[in-house]
């Protein structure tokens, strides 16, 4: 069912992404991207920057320095690409 903003991904049902963000405060996610993000919170990191910071992305998870961030974070949500060299990384 794509139409529950997962597609064909083994992304975070959207039950449990809102109950994330309203109980538990996650504010970004870290692996995300314009088409599947989270519609409870704002700020998210994608693979490509140069085309998904139109769309409000922070950049790559592991080159953004999300410790400058303003106001600071206080909780993220982490579900990473089923790919062996980012889970390696």
């Amino acid at each position: 069912r794509s139409g529950d903003r997962r597609g064909w991904q083994l992304a975070t049902p959207p039950a449990a992404m809102e109950c994330f963000c309203t109980d538990f405060g996650v504010e970004l996610e870290c692996f995300a991207s314009p088409l599947n993000r989270s519609p409870w919170n704002a700020r998210f990191c994608s693979a490509f920057a140069d085309t998904d910071r139109a769309f409000g992305s922070l950049g790559n998870f592991f080159s953004t320095a999300l410790h400058e961030l303003q106001p600071p974070l206080r909780s993220v949500e982490c579900g990473p690409p089923y790919d062996d060299e980012v889970m390696e990384a």
